[in-house]
């Protein structure tokens, strides 16, 4: 018997079923000072930051979506642009992973040629490299797929 004297709820309870949440994992990586940050604050939060750090490591964040009726836990997984960091990062990060989202800066052409999109072709995700510059306007953002 439940406290209170009640009976433990049954299958005709009112209360909502659990329904479980599938969770999508997508990683983001580029140089430093691309935009990276910014976009997973943006996507997450619906805004973007004042003012940020570099990253070191890794930082995580959360946005739940619905699709279709389907509640999706999307886990979008901010990496560090310096090459100290990236070399330290271990191959955990990277596994089991839904999406990789390159960034880099189109008027500094380093920063796409320093990406490293051959190592996640065989990871079985879609890629997407997003070029981000010229943030007032636009006109310098670009997109290839």
């Amino acid at each position: 018997m439940a406290a209170g004297g009640g009976r433990p709820p049954g299958p005709d309870s009112s209360l909502e079923p659990y329904v479980q949440t599938r969770i999508f994992k997508i990683i983001v990586i580029g140089d430093s000072n691309v935009g990276k940050t910014c976009l997973t604050f943006r996507f997450c939060g619906g805004t973007f930051p004042d003012k940020t750090e570099a990253t070191i490591g890794v930082d995580f964040r959360e946005k739940t979506v619905e699709i279709e009726g389907e509640r999706i836990k999307v886990q979008v997984w901010d990496t560090a642009g310096q090459e100290r960091f990236r070399k330290s990062m271990v191959e955990h990060y990277y596994r089991n992973v839904h999406a990789v989202v390159f960034v880099y800066d189109v008027t500094k052409m380093a920063s796409f040629t320093n990406l490293k999109i051959s190592l996640f072709f065989g990871l079985g995700c879609r890629d997407v490299a997003r070029g981000r510059g010229q943030d007032s306007g636009g006109q310098g953002e670009e997109r290839l797929q």
